[in-house]
């Protein structure tokens, strides 16, 4: 990945970090309902902003990501 298609993601990221995880649990609680999940950014095609706030939520630096070969191949 190009270091250059890294961009700042969340503004307050201990709020917005906690925020999104609170949404994350209570969907996982509510199978089926639909919660609204606005990142506030714009990451790197093709992840999707809501993908991208759930996975700077969840990831840390140690975390390892897998990503499919197709995904893979369309990043910068």
């Amino acid at each position: 990945m190009n270091p250059s298609a890294i961009q700042p993601a969340f503004r307050d990221p201990a709020r917005q970090s906690q925020a999104v995880f609170r949404t994350v649990m209570e969907a996982m609680a509510r199978p089926g309902r639909i919660l609204p999940l606005a990142g506030g950014f714009s990451p790197p095609a093709p992840l999707s902003a809501t993908a991208a706030a759930i996975l700077l939520t969840l990831a840390d630096f140690e975390t390892a990501v897998w990503l499919d070969r197709i995904l893979s191949a369309s990043l910068p």
